[in-house]
Order: structure tokens, then C-alpha cells, then sequence
């Protein structure tokens, strides 16, 4: 469906339009010389241009916060922008993929808030531009683009995604066994919505699953990344603005239906170079239950140890989950603990090193605030459930209780005192409460490219010198493609 707009605005849209065309054109040429001389070249050329795909999202978002990060500050930013993403045909396997991304602060008299526009109050950035083979369920990937792992990822809770730059390869081994995968099945993921701030990412309702097994394996070796919070690609990382050498990681994820139920399982490594190597396991079982209503069990574990430099010194951590609940027709509910043992004498006593994610929901426990990564060690407990009203509406909400070992009062990311602590004294096994509750509608009918989604995320601690920090994002995105 295409957007509505006056005259000029479709005058921009076809410029724009014909030059992501020929840069696109002029990226995939050098992929190509090798076929250059083959009868009908150009004609292939010519059918790759014109199957390509434009799409991408208006953005229309009002974040605000009140006492944020409890220091009696309330802020707020309105802004209005977007993606534009162009996806080529492709030429002998060979496809390119570009994706600009934009953020525009709107003026509403209070102090801006610069998570969501940054300090200049605008945020424009090319988050994504690569080559692309692809053969079969194998494909190959170089350059800017978004990736989808659980201690790397977009996470678009602000317009602009965390996007890496560096190769990335996936493929599913079990057609090459005689395995016939699930239809759609190793597709590559493009330029996705936004990652659940609650982990309701990590729940599959029932009969998701196909009957036929799907495996994929997944690497990466990444050299720089953009935060959500910049539009600069870096060398660094959330810990340093000094040069680092990136990070690479291997994983795999399983997914069946078997006759007693569903199983889903996902294994990673990475090695944060001269950071950590970090170690994650995830397995989930739905068994079958009465009517449409299917008990499930789910465990993860994280590990991590040093790596090379240790350039935040030794690094010892430990997380273990448990999930337990019920998934039914258009929703689940559930029961989620996480535990993060003490290692005195490492980084923050057995705190997580995790370079390039942050609150994305990979952990059980995870809010839209405050999660183990952040704050342990420690250990947190609560319950979380999603419904989906209709086809149309899905409410969720979190109620979560954290005991940290050595408290800051939420997220702690400066990293220049002992051990990897912010400068101060923390709060020994400081009590922490989070509060999510969030709201999305799909349209339907003439308007049924826009949703409209509200998430409201409360926190508070014990010692809290001016009470609840709440953090309330409003968004209103209308998906568009020609």
C-alpha cells in the first residue's frame, strides 16, 4: 500500500526512488562483472532492477519520561521520521540492500530527551548497505545490516536500530540431509518492527511450530556497530569510545513438533575481543494440554569469561532462568527467575560484560527498565503474561521483583570505578520493583498499514531519593511499500 501525500511529497518520493536505483545498480555491477560477458546479461540486469522492493515505516513517537532515572528530571521527546529501505533483484544470486533511517525532534517546550533524538535533536543515519549471495538456503552477507542475535540485535525501541557492519552468513543444513524445512523457513530478516521489552519474544503460542524440524545456523564477524542512540558507526562499544576489534559469533537454533509436544532450542558463542567470551543456551518444551490450553518450561543459561586484553579486567559471570506457564489461544502467562551468582574480584563481583546489547528482552526477567545484565549479580522473579484481544489489540503486562547484590538504583552503565562499578557506593542487596504494561492495534481496513502501540514502563528502588522513575513510549507507525 502506498502512503498519502500531497504533490510534492510523491515528487521527493520518485527522486529518492530513482537514486536508491542507481546505487543499488552500482553496487551490485562489481558483484557481477564475472557474468558479464554471458548472453542476456543486461536483460538480468534489467529483471533484478525491476524486482526490487522500496518499503519502511513513517514514525510518529512521543517519549517521555517522568523523574527519569529518578533524578527529579522529567523529559520529553516528540519526534517524527522513519526508514526507507530498498531490497534489488538479484543477478546470478547476487542482491543488494540499502536502509536509511531518520529522527527528527519536535519542539514541545520541555527538556528533550536525548535517548530518542540524541544531543543534536535530529538522528539520520544509512544503517544499512550490503551485498548479499544467496544459493539455496545459504546465503552470505557483507557490509551495514541488521542482525538477530540475543547479545546482538536491532532492538528498535528508538527509531534508529543497533546496525553492525562487518559479514554474516546463515544457512539450513537439513535440506542438504534430505530434510524438507518449514515454508518460509531460513528467510533472511529484514529491517524488523521493534524487540518486546518484556521478553515476550521468547514465547511461542501453541501450534506455531511446524511439524517438519528447521534448523539454521547462524555466524558473524562484525567490526563496527551503530547504536540505537547515535547515527555514527564506531570501532567501540557500549563500555568505550576507544578503538576495539569487534566481535564474532557462532549459534544455531532447532525448532519441532514432535507427538508430545514442541521443542525449540538455541545455542551461542561469542568472543567480545579483549571483553568476554560469552556462552548462551536457551530450550523450551510445550507439552500438549487439555483443550487449547498448553502448559510450557523453558531454562537459559549464560557464561562468560574472560578474553585477550580483559580491558575491563577479569570477567567471571553466571546467569541461570527458568520460565514455567501456560500458552493458550492468543496469549500466555507465565512465571520467570533469573539468578546471577556473586564472584568477588571480578568485573562488579560476577556482572555480565555485554558489549553491544542492552535491555532487549534476551533475559526472562528483563523490563523495559532494569534486567540482571545490567544490574546483577543478583537474582530477580516475577510474572508476565500477553493477550491478544482480537486479531487486532494485544495487551501485556510485567510485574518483576530484583534483589542486586550491589546496587546503583537501575541500569549501571558507567563502568571508571572498582571492579567496573560507577564511581559512588552501591546499595548492598538493594530491593528493585518493575512495572511494564503495554498496549498494540493493528488497523484494519483502509488503514491496516498503521498501528499504534503504547508501553509504559515504571521502576523503582529502595533509597530512591524522589520515587518512581516512569517511562512512557507512545508510537504511531504506518508501514508503506511500492
Amino acid at each position: 500500500m502506498s502512503p498519502s501525500g500531497g504533490g510534492a511529497a510523491r515528487s521527493w518520493t520518485s527522486r529518492a526512488v530513482r537514486r536508491l536505483l542507481v546505487v543499488s545498480a552500482v553496487c551490485c555491477f562489481p558483484c557481477s562483472l564475472p557474468f558479464a560477458q554471458e548472453e542476456g546479461f543486461a536483460a538480468r540486469v534489467g529483471r533484478a532492477i525491476a524486482a526490487s522492493q522500496i518499503h519502511g515505516h513513517l514514525r510518529l513517537y512521543d517519549y517521555g519520561r517522568l523523574n527519569d532515572e529518578g533524578t527529579a528530571v522529567d523529559d520529553n521527546a516528540l519526534a517524527v521520521g522513519g526508514d526507507i529501505l530498498l531490497d534489488t533483484g538479484s543477478v546470478a544470486g547476487f542482491a543488494a540492500g540499502l536502509g536509511f533511517y531518520t529522527a527528527n525532534n519536535i519542539p514541545t517546550g520541555l527538556a528533550v530527551n536525548e535517548v530518542l533524538v540524541g544531543p543534536q535533536h535530529h538522528l539520520h543515519a544509512l544503517a544499512e548497505a550490503f551485498l548479499q549471495y544467496r544459493r539455496g538456503s545459504f546465503s552470505i552477507r557483507g557490509g551495514r545490516q541488521l542482525i538477530d542475535t540475543p547479545w546482538a540485535r536491532q532492538d528498535m525501541f528508538t527509531m534508529l536500530p543497533r546496525a553492525f557492519s562487518g559479514f554474516a552468513a546463515s544457512i539450513d543444513p537439513l535440506p542438504l540431509l534430505g530434510v524438507v524445512p518449514p515454508k518460509g523457513a531460513g528467510a533472511a530478516r529484514r529491517s524488523g518492527h521493534r524487540v518486546n521489552p518484556s521478553g515476550a519474544e521468547h514465547l511461542h503460542p501453541a501450534g506455531a511450530a511446524e511439524h517438519r524440524p528447521h534448523l539454521s545456523l547462524f555466524a558473524a564477524r562484525m567490526f563496527r556497530y551503530e547504536s540505537r542512540f547515535d547515527d555514527r558507526f564506531t570501532s567501540g562499544n557500549r563500555y568505550t569510545t576507544s578503538p576495539t576489534n569487534g566481535f564474532v559469533t557462532v549459534g544455531a537454533r532447532y525448532h519441532q513438533t514432535i507427538s508430545k509436544g514442541q521443542v525449540r532450542a538455541e545455542a551461542w558463542y561469542y568472543d567480545f575481543y579483549d571483553f568476554a567470551r560469552l556462552g548462551y543456551l536457551e530450550a523450551r518444551y510445550t507439552a500438549p494440554g487439555p483443550s487449547s490450553v498448553t502448559p510450557l518450561v523453558a531454562g537459559q543459561l549464560v557464561s562468560e569469561s574472560g578474553s585477550g586484553a580483559d580491558r575491563l579486567g577479569a570477567v567471571h559471570a553466571r546467569i541461570y532462568g527458568a520460565l514455567v506457564g501456560l500458552a493458550f489461544a492468543g496469549g500466555h502467562v507465565t512465571l520467570v527467575g533469573n539468578y546471577s551468582p556473586e564472584r568477588f574480584g571480578t568485573f562488579r563481583h560476577g556482572g555480565l560484560v555485554h558489549p553491544y546489547n542492552d535491555l532487549s528482552g534476551t533475559l526472562f526477567t528483563d523490563t523495559m527498565n532494569n534486567g540482571i545484565a545490567d544490574v546483577g549479580p543478583g537474582y530477580a522473579y516475577g510474572v508476565k503474561t500477553a493477550y491478544g484481544v482480537s486479531g487486532d489489540l494485544t495487551l501485556s503486562a510485567a510485574v518483576v521483583r530484583y534483589r542486586v547484590r550491589y546496587g546503583f538504583g537501575g541500569a549501571a552503565y558507567p563502568v571508571d570505578g572498582p571492579y567496573g562499578f560507577p564511581r559512588g557506593e552501591p546499595v548492598r542487596n538493594q530491593e528493585q520493583w518493575a512495572v511494564d504494561a503495554g498496549v498494540v492495534y493493528h488497523f484494519t481496513g483502509a488503514l491496516e498499514a498503521l498501528t499504534i502501540e503504547d508501553h509504559v514502563g515504571v521502576r523503582d528502588f529502595e533509597g530512591s531519593p524522589h520515587g518512581a522513575f516512569i517511562d512512557n513510549r507512545l508510537a504511531c507507525i504506518y508501514a508503506f511499500s511500492f
